[in-house]
């Protein structure tokens, strides 16, 4: 075991950090509310190489400090490589406590409840391949995505860029169920192996851009990089002037700003105008109402149970809301009744009416099987249709 004490910003609050984007659930990370002692632990695995890791566990060490603790012994080497991953996924740099700061000092109630540090990854390509996985579907199935990925191509850790090319997309497909998006990553990753797009060259503070506009047509040339993919990564890159939207972006607006109708195309306009004055803060604007929003319908994340992470959607959160005011009532089994000709048949079969029930409802589930299995490849298909268009299920991001 090694361990290193790391200096915060003045108000630092793990918890609050960690538990403040849906990232924070998303595999290889765990968020454990009460460890060893009583204290909250963050716990992830690292790369300190491109072929080692080592599983880290960070506490609050006090109001001034963090402490992060290894499995096993580091070289300083690696421990900058370590704490370099854990300042950029607790936000701890000049730039992102300048950002903080010029947020709160437009809502005050932001301000008063400590609120604008959100959790992120260790690099810009893990942001990506979740950003990409969260596309097109349901929450359930981005959380065994990026579980997949970490268990049969990271071993254990979050896959390199190297280790996804390697893998290759039949194989990403076949093992990790990515549908369209195996190629997509393939290719993203094989872009990233190779050099072709330099990512930390252009998070803010590392660059000269200073905002969004500047720097989304580089991050466009990526593979798998729409518009929404590409405005969710700019934001967790640090550029929050851009709001990602997709249905939930709608449902909240709906909710909270009396948007009653809005086409898609003109939803990223309205969305814009609902937030201008936040400038150039606009996302964290909303995603600060959004979270909220969510917290008041599940409860605190940090003190969830991980297996009900897969229940965080906007369509549950629809759900409850009606089934609180009108309970579902319990349904009525129909029972199969055979045809006329079917029971006049039975006695020369050697079969009574309800064993000829029985074979009917056999059948039917026979056949709702076989269509069940027709849906899910016209749906794996039209998955490849509606890759970077707007339309992506309701989850928690």
């Amino acid at each position: 075991m090694s361990t290193k004490i790391i200096a915060v910003p003045p108000g630092f609050d793990l918890t609050q950090a960690v538990c403040s984007y849906g990232f924070f659930i998303l595999s290889p990370n765990k968020w454990l509310l009460k460890g060893p002692g009583g204290k909250a632990v963050f716990e992830r695995p690292l790369h300190v190489s491109r072929s080692q890791y080592a599983t880290v566990k960070v506490t609050q060490h006090d109001s001034a400090a963090i402490k992060i603790s290894a499995d096993h012994a580091l070289t300083s080497t690696s421990w900058t490589a370590v704490t370099h991953q854990v300042a950029r996924m607790l936000r701890l740099s000049a730039k992102d406590c300048e950002d903080i700061a010029g947020f709160q000092a437009l809502s005050q109630t932001a301000a008063q409840q400590n609120f604008g540090r959100l959790f992120r990854s260790p690099d810009v390509w893990e942001d990506m391949v979740k950003s990409i996985l969260l596309c097109n579907c349901g929450w359930g199935r981005t959380v065994a995505m990026n579980a997949a990925l970490v268990k049969h191509v990271g071993k254990g850790a979050f896959p390199t860029a190297s280790q996804t090319a390697e893998y290759g997309a039949e194989q990403l497909q076949a093992d990790c169920g990515l549908g369209y998006r195996a190629r997509t990553l393939c290719k993203l990753a094989q872009q990233v192996a190779a050099g072709d797009i330099q990512l930390e060259a252009f998070e803010a503070g590392s660059s000269s851009a200073t905002s969004w506009e500047e720097v989304e047509p580089e991050i466009r040339k990526a593979a798998g990089m729409g518009p929404f993919t590409a405005a969710n990564v700019l934001q967790l890159m640090g550029y929050y002037g851009h709001v990602p939207c997709d249905s939930e972006t709608m449902r909240h607006l709906k909710k909270h700003h009396g948007v009653t109708s809005c086409p898609p195309g003109q939803l990223q306009q309205r969305v814009q105008q609902v937030y201008a004055k936040y400038a150039p803060f606009q996302f964290l604007a909303y995603w600060h109402e959004l979270w909220r929003d969510y917290e008041a319908q599940f409860g605190s994340f940090a003190s969830m149970d991980p297996r009900d992470y897969v229940l965080l959607t906007g369509h549950n959160m629809r759900q409850q809301g009606h089934t609180q005011s009108q309970p579902e009532k319990p349904r009525k089994r129909r029972k199969t009744q055979p045809t006329a000709a079917a029971a006049a048949a039975a006695p020369a079969a050697g079969m009574d009416c309800v064993q000829l029930g029985g074979l009917r409802n056999k059948a039917n589930s026979c056949m709702r099987a076989a269509s069940q299995v027709a849906m899910k490849a016209e749906l794996q298909k039209q998955e490849q249709i509606l890759s970077g268009r707007f339309g992506c299920e309701n989850r928690i991001r």
